[in-house]
């Protein structure tokens, strides 16, 4: 009987399934496995779990926002190379566990199997650029890294617009930006910021020649229709917004992209 694989044309797997009678358990066991998985999945169950190689890590998005908030305190604090930095975060995860054990309502705890690729991964949120500056200065930073060419060369506003989106917990995108610690605990309450995950999506316009935002959101995660609420700000006076959120200066760049 032949069994293909991905590469069915070029490579056909051929196996012998000739086997002498007996238990299968301990005459071709493996034959038998493979051939009751073609049975019952067809050919999608001849397929290992190899190829889910190099695809997501497993871990969940509360332990990834755990970590990335870590790091962000233990490079500031040490100034450690990310290979070092690997110790420091496991230590993290286990000083969280105790506390969200002990705590009044027990919350989940977080895995402590990451790996240092997975420390790099979430370093990595943290803005490459930013990360090389914070450990190890900006002149050393600047002289690794900066460009040889010009980039995306532009000669007026609004000749070209970029639009991204970022999912990220709240409490981290706080904390970030340094706003979290100016937060009173009744602003936290108010915010909804219990120690619980709470996903956001950060979705924003920038003109790539003035560097002037054009819009810019932070949505609950799962909230359709973000993309067309960013476009319209783009085109809209913010002016109102910028008043009712007390500004220094007004908002009100806007128009329509080349």
């Amino acid at each position: 009987m032949t069994l293909y694989g991905e590469e069915a044309v070029r490579k056909p797997y051929v196996f012998d399934l000739t086997v002498k009678a007996g238990n299968p358990s301990s005459k071709g066991a493996s034959i038998y496995k493979w051939l009751g998985k073609l049975n019952r999945l067809g050919e999608d169950g001849l397929y290992d779990a190899l190829r889910k190689c190099g695809g997501k890590s497993g871990h969940s998005e509360d332990l990834a926002d755990f970590v990335t908030s870590v790091l962000d305190d233990l490079i500031d604090e040490e100034r450690q190379e990310l290979s070092s930095l690997h110790d420091g975060v496991r230590a993290a995860i286990n000083h969280e566990n105790k506390r969200r054990v002990s705590a009044q309502l027990p919350l989940p705890t977080l895995s402590n199997r990451v790996s240092m690729a997975f420390v790099r991964k979430q370093a990595a949120r943290l803005g490459r650029a930013a990360l090389v500056t914070r450990q190890r200065g900006f002149d050393q930073a600047y002289k690794d890294m900066h460009a040889l060419g010009v980039g995306i060369t532009t000669l007026r506003a609004l000749e070209r617009v970029e639009i991204d989106e970022y999912a990220i917990d709240l409490t981290l995108l706080l904390r970030l930006t340094g706003i979290f610690k100016l937060l009173t605990p009744a602003e936290a309450k108010i915010l909804g910021l219990d120690g619980k995950p709470k996903r956001v999506v950060i979705s924003a316009a920038i003109d790539v020649h003035t560097r002037c935002l054009l819009a810019l959101q932070i949505v609950p995660q799962g909230v359709t229709g973000i993309l067309k609420q960013t476009l319209e700000m783009v085109y809209t006076d913010k002016t109102s917004i910028s008043d009712a959120a007390g500004c220094k200066y007004d908002w009100f760049q806007h128009g329509a992209p080349e």
